[in-house]
Order: structure tokens, then C-alpha cells, then sequence
């Protein structure tokens, strides 16, 4: 599975409720799940259903602004190139990966 996620729009225009659900105060009462909390559980349903592989999951998180790429990982105010293999296709060099064994290691990764 490989999963990307874009967000635009304007400012103040409910990207981040979208993908991350309700914050602060209002998460507390609430049980509605962003988007990226729902991909979550259903990546983990569908490796509960196939017991006769193994999997690792690793987790990044890049953003595009201006056209610069961050690694929201592991911050640095050097921005990462975009390059191509015949192997990998696209990919942001230099990215910080994380490898995650269960849901909550990847709920830990998002509020990182």
C-alpha cells in the first residue's frame, strides 16, 4: 500500500480538520476522525485480514510550500530535492522515514 495525501486550498479553508479531524478542546468532545486517522484504520483492517504475509510500514511526512519541500519529520531549513529513479519513481531525497509495528506507533508519527 502507499497512500498520498494533498491538501490545498486557502487559508483557513479546513485542510488540517480535514486531514487530522477535530483539535485541541473540541478533539475531547468529538469522535470524528480526520482523514488521515480513517487510512490508518483501514490499513491496519486490511493487514488484520491477510495473515499469511508480513508487512513493515514506514511512515514520512513532507509538505510543498512555495515550491520547497519540508520534511515535517525532521525539521531543517535546507529544503529536499525531488528525484527519480527507475526504481523508486518520484521521491524527496533525504527523507526521514519512520518504521511503525501498530496504529498508535503511526497516531505518534502525526502529532510529531
Amino acid at each position: 500500500f502507499s497512500c498520498t495525501v494533498m491538501a490545498y486550498g486557502q487559508t483557513g479553508s479546513g485542510k488540517t480538520y480535514t486531514l487530522t479531524g477535530p483539535q485541541g478542546t473540541e478533539a475531547a468532545n468529538s469522535n470524528i476522525p480526520g482523514l488521515v486517522h480513517l487510512a490508518f484504520s483501514y490499513l491496519f483492517d486490511e493487514i488484520g485480514q491477510r495473515t499469511t504475509e508480513e508487512f513493515t510500514i514506514h511512515a514520512s511526512y513532507l509538505e510543498v510550500y512555495k515550491e520547497h519541500v519540508l520534511d515535517l519529520l525532521n525539521p531543517s531549513p535546507k529544503h529536499l530535492a525531488i528525484r527519480w529513479s527507475k526504481v523508486k519513481g518520484f521521491y524527496a531525497e533525504n527523507l526521514f522515514s519512520v518504521e511503525c509495528e501498530d496504529q498508535g506507533d503511526l497516531e505518534g508519527v502525526v502529532e510529531e
